[in-house]
């Protein structure tokens, strides 16, 4: 899916930018937003990192302004991976997983996509984030029960439970 931005160019004609569907989870510790699959290169992603209470525990502030993003496609694509090494991320080599594909473009635009906001396994085990599931539910955010099974499980979960 494509929308156009509000973006101007020079050429007077109006960019379109990729959308990319995603949703809400919550972990241990914090909240993310879960890309299933990126239209800029076929891979999950996952977006913020949100505390589950405090100031900026808020993970609706990621669709604000428009939700646009720059892409995380050239550092989780093609024979990269992150990955915390003794407590540091770090870019490590990995071989392409069989969905990915050659990026086409450098951005794109959150929007809640159809699936409810959910947890993650360890997530549904804690308060503040069961609690954080009913703040997204007063206001208006589909929610769920469900627990997040996400492809590429250690790399997408270590966001919410480490």
């Amino acid at each position: 899916m494509l929308i156009k931005s509000n973006i101007s160019r020079q050429d007077g004609a109006e960019p379109t930018i990729p959308v990319a569907l995603t949703r809400i989870d919550l972990g241990r510790r914090h909240a993310f937003i879960y890309i299933e699959n990126c239209p800029l290169c076929g891979l999950e992603h996952m977006d913020g990192q949100y505390e589950l209470s405090g100031p900026y525990s808020d993970p609706l502030q990621a669709y604000q302004d428009g939700g646009l993003r720059a892409s995380h496609c050239f550092t989780h694509g093609v024979g990269h991976m992150a990955k915390r090494i003794r407590g540091e991320w770090c870019v490590v080599p990995k071989p392409a997983p069989p969905e990915w594909q050659e990026p086409q473009g450098e951005s794109y635009r959150l929007i809640l996509g159809p699936k409810p906001a959910c947890f993650t396994p360890l997530g549904i085990k804690t308060r503040l984030a069961r609690d954080g599931m009913v703040r997204l539910a007063r206001r208006g955010v589909r929610v769920s029960m469900e627990i997040l099974q996400p492809r590429r499980r250690r790399f997408v979960l270590g966001r919410g439970d480490y």
